[in-house]
């Protein structure tokens, strides 16, 4: 009898053992998942550089902040007969362009700025091409007479009235590292940024050969700085700081960044284009298919639906996968025109990554694994076992059913 205890007793540890090993084993697996997300992450985004927000960042918003509200300060920038042409790409992204277009219109006129607000439409099949839906509102704008412009996100809405949008001498980027709610790092010359139409000329525009998600402002950083353009930013003494300068209105749940590389991508991504942009935009890359006016809540903006076109010899991912690789799942995104999917990453937008998704379900089976031996010890220490336990019940629900 003593010896049968000891026996139980050793088995119990025994058990206790083995689970505390598959509880550390995952723990370990989970610890170096993230430590490989994480220099994932800081591969994608350079090398970021954080600035201090100023000490009198003031807490504005969508509901308590007016737009120009009693500051001695503020003084009403006349246009000097300039026109802004503020450039949005844009595909299926209704709801942030039902803020965007009010938006500015209110922050626009706020400052005196004659502009107008072209939303450059892709309406075809081929994966997101930003700069060359930039360089196509260009030369719309310069036909409606504008001499400067903005290329601006639709997801990222000015607050402070402090950012000036009148005509830049140098290239303004408006939403500036030290500024911005995401991007910090020092190149990073996305989100909002202000030329006028000899210095977009100069630097020929942006390049056409990006599809997909990022890569694009980087080139056009590259581009700059080449023509020994200085990018003047906001001073840090505007009151706001990244939490409050803009209203990032971006839902990554809906809208999906399409990040996946595909074939070559990755590789040719980091070459230097110094063949492609606002000289190669013609009828040969893009075609107009319609250009009308709309009204989005009392803001009027021209419309410009094009389908682009794309030598697939020279940049073969601009078709969307037909399937996505490790990492990457399915995400379908249901717009105006079609129903489309891209490719998201795993780490990304609530996305559990596959490899913690296969972790969990290791650690799930095992414990179930071990619960089941237990369960099986300790009815075989009183005679029975979980096969006679099944049996019995299997027997009970025939009994009910045909009863």
């Amino acid at each position: 009898m003593v010896a049968l205890e000891h026996d139980g007793s050793v088995n119990r540890r025994r058990l206790k053992i083995v689970a505390f090993l598959v509880l550390l084993v995952f723990v370990v697996s989970v610890y170096f998942y993230k430590s490989q997300r994480d220099d994932d992450m800081k591969e994608d985004t350079w090398s970021p550089v954080f600035y201090d927000e100023p000490e009198n960042d003031r807490k504005l918003s969508r509901q308590n902040y007016t737009l120009g509200d009693d500051d001695d300060e503020l003084k009403i920038r006349a246009t000097d007969g300039h026109k802004l042409g503020v450039i949005v790409p844009y595909r299926a992204a209704s709801k942030e362009l039902n803020e965007f277009a009010p938006h500015m219109k209110k922050f626009l006129e706020n400052q005196n700025i004659r502009y107008e607000i072209f939303i450059v439409n892709q309406v075809d099949e081929y994966r997101f091409n930003r700069g060359q839906l930039l360089n196509i509102g260009f030369r719309e704008a310069i036909k409606s007479g504008c001499d400067y412009i903005a290329l601006h996100d639709v997801d990222l809405l000015p607050l402070n009235d402090k950012l000036d949008y009148s005509y830049p001498e140098m290239p303004m980027h408006i939403s500036a590292p030290h500024l911005h709610p995401i991007y910090r790092y020092k190149e990073f010359v996305g989100g909002i940024l202000l030329l006028n139409a000899k210095q977009f000329k100069q630097i020929n525009g942006l390049s056409i050969r990006y599809w997909g998600w990022g890569k694009e402002d980087d080139e056009l950083n590259r581009r700059m700085k080449e023509n020994n353009m200085r990018i003047e930013r906001p001073p840090k003494d505007i009151g706001t700081g990244p939490k409050n300068t803009f209203w990032h209105v971006h839902d990554g749940n809906e809208r999906v960044r399409d990040r996946i590389k595909v074939g070559s991508q990755a590789l040719e991504d980091q070459k230097r284009d110094i063949v492609t942009g606002l000289s190669t935009t013609t009828l040969d890359t893009y075609s107009l298919l319609e250009k009308h006016s709309e009204s989005i809540r009392g803001s009027e903006v021209t419309f410009l639906d094009v389908e682009l076109k794309c030598n697939q010899l020279l940049t073969p991912w601009c078709v969307p996968p037909k399937e996505c690789g490790e990492g990457y799942f399915k995400k379908k995104i249901t717009d105006e025109t079609m129903p489309r999917w891209v490719c998201q990453k795993c780490e990304y937008a609530g996305c559990m990554d596959l490899h913690l998704q296969h972790n969990i379900f290791t650690f799930v089976t095992v414990l179930a694994i071990l619960v089941f031996v237990y369960i099986e010890f300790k009815l075989r220490q009183n005679g029975s076992s979980c096969i006679h336990v099944c049996k019995r019940l299997l027997l009970f629900i025939q009994y009910r059913l045909f009863l």
